[in-house]
């Protein structure tokens, strides 16, 4: 490999691209300048550039277009710390919509893959790209969770879980060989995003496939126990267990994971209900509400009614559903409200929600 792409641009936006970002600032969202919120239309002018906070964008190569210019290219801890400026300054910024800074984080976390693509890093620094990967998955599973429990929100589902698995299959192929080189930090927080990749992929058999391939050692490990444990009751239909699974995920902050379980959620509730109109199928009988909640892991009896109600099952007053499979009605889409993932996770913001993306922990920061 080339030595200049180890000493490329040391600043967060590459120089060259200084002055077109003064003649074009819909490419850039600098930071500590004057902001106007316009309304509905929901963009926003900027009154005052300054260049110390601008940060490079993705640009696709194409003709005329030079992406491995030296000058534009950033070494490994130079992207480190432009992710941790974005999620430090920009993903807090209380006046945005999350919308927004979503899209322009998505936007330069690509530019940042890109210049780690160019440069090589996963053959020449693979401790630096698998936590640069790692970092990304985080933001991914963040706006996955932020997308399931606010449908409404304007970002494109489909194009934030391809990039999620992209990162983390190549995160899984670093792991192969450099994992046993961490330290226990690093090691740790690693673990999580592994068993997030098993949890989001509990559908199919790739990710179970691929963690086999990981030494005995890191499998026996009890975050990526719990997240085996998951799969396999997801595989299996025993959903109750998966709900007993969840308090351990709780427990032990695995964040990561719970990000990934809650978009499965729906699939889970679904098969649930359906699975006790065949269990429990019966004219007479009836099935309390207050039980199906912590199955369905919800976050009251109004809604565990309410999801089932969606299905056609009839509800008698003493808040109690009757699970039969000749009501039963296959439903495409539905909604629910709130559910106790949301409530385990609505402490994590501000100050917390930071260091989560940045180390993946909660608990350093008191």
């Amino acid at each position: 490999m080339s030595t200049w792409l180890l000493w490329g641009c040391v600043c967060r936006c590459a120089q060259k691209r200084n002055s077109f970002s003064v003649r074009n600032i819909t490419s850039y969202i600098c930071l500590k300048v004057q902001r106007f919120y316009l309304g509905k239309l929901q963009r926003f002018c900027c009154l005052k550039i300054d260049l110390n906070h601008c940060v490079k964008e993705f640009h696709r190569s194409a003709a005329g277009e030079v992406i491995c210019d030296p000058q534009l290219v950033r070494p490994s801890h130079v992207l480190l710390k432009t992710i941790d400026y974005l999620y430090s300054n920009v993903l807090l910024a209380k006046e945005i919509p999350f919308a927004v800074t979503y899209n322009f984080i998505f936007d330069r976390l690509r530019s940042i893959r890109q210049d780690a693509v160019i440069q090589m890093l996963q053959e020449n620094e693979p401790i630096s790209a698998m936590k640069i990967l790692a970092k990304c998955i985080r933001f991914y599973l963040l706006a996955m969770y932020k997308l399931n429990i606010d449908p409404k929100l304007q970002i494109d589902a489909h194009i934030n879980l391809s990039h999620t698995q992209d990162c983390m299959r190549s995160f899984l192929k670093l792991c192969y060989y450099n994992l046993c080189e961490l330290d226990d930090n690093d090691r740790n927080e690693f673990l999580h995003i592994l068993a997030a990749y098993v949890i989001l992929n509990a559908d199919t058999t790739e990710a179970i496939s691929n963690l086999l391939c990981l030494p005995k050692s890191t499998r026996n490990t009890e975050i990526l126990q719990h997240a085996m444990d998951i799969y396999f009751a997801y595989q299996t239909g025993n959903f109750i267990r998966i709900s007993l699974l969840f308090q351990k995920l709780v427990h032990a902050e695995a964040y990561a994971a719970l990000y990934a379980l809650i978009h499965n959620m729906k699939t889970i509730r679904t098969r649930t209900v359906k699975l006790l109109c065949y269990s429990h199928n019966s004219k007479l009988c009836s099935f309390p509400a207050a039980d199906l909640k912590k199955w369905l892991l919800l976050s009251s009896e109004k809604e565990s009614v309410k999801f089932c109600q969606q299905f056609n099952l009839k509800v008698v007053q003493t808040n109690c559903i009757k699970f039969c499979k000749a009501d039963y009605i296959e439903r495409s889409s539905f909604s629910t409200d709130d559910c106790c993932i949301v409530n385990a996770l609505k402490d994590i913001s501000g100050k917390f929600l930071s260091q989560f993306l940045l180390d993946g922990h909660l608990t350093v920061l008191k």
